[in-house]
């Protein structure tokens, strides 16, 4: 019986080396598939290591990050105040024309030519269109210039030296 249990402990040794030899192996064929898999990135090969970039450098990407939006921002309000300017000047020629169709006399609405009532329904329709796209002009300003606020107080840092150029 005691070679027996001899001859049973060495086939389970046999199994054991067996079985851990397939699992070491196994972990070897692993570890060299994530080491190919790690050389077919770029950026693996320069020696495995994380390299974030220089501080200066991410700061003038910011910068330019910031200047676009900044420059977005001035460029749409200086292209509302040039509308709003030539509109403002137009608007008020209009009004100039049409304050002389109307004439002075109380009752001259009664005795108007007809081409010169409508000539002025038409100033009424052009001014009423004007002074509205004015409102809106003004409100487009108005967000344009919060929204440069609102960057220069969230990253104050970089829109100082946009407003120095």
């Amino acid at each position: 019986m005691a070679g027996h249990h001899a001859l049973r402990a060495e086939a389970c040794r046999c199994v054991f080396r067996l079985k851990f030899a397939r699992e070491s192996n196994f972990i070897r064929q692993r570890r060299w598939w994530i080491a190919e898999m790690f050389q077919l990135f770029p950026r693996a090969k320069t020696g495995n290591q994380f390299r974030a970039r220089n501080a200066a450098r991410d700061a003038e990407t910011d910068a330019a990050r910031v200047g676009s939006i900044v420059s977005a921002i001035e460029a749409a309000l200086q292209a509302a105040q040039a509308e709003h300017a030539g509109l403002s000047e137009r608007l008020h020629d209009v009004l100039a024309r049409a304050a002389i169709t109307v004439g002075t006399e109380t009752d001259e609405y009664i005795d108007r030519a007809p081409e010169d009532t409508a000539l002025q329904n038409q100033f009424s329709t052009e001014i009423a269109n004007g002074e509205r796209r004015l409102r809106e002009l003004e409100t487009s300003m108005g967000h344009y210039q919060f929204l440069k606020t609102v960057l220069a107080t969230r990253v104050p840092e970089h829109t100082a030296a946009d407003g120095a150029k």
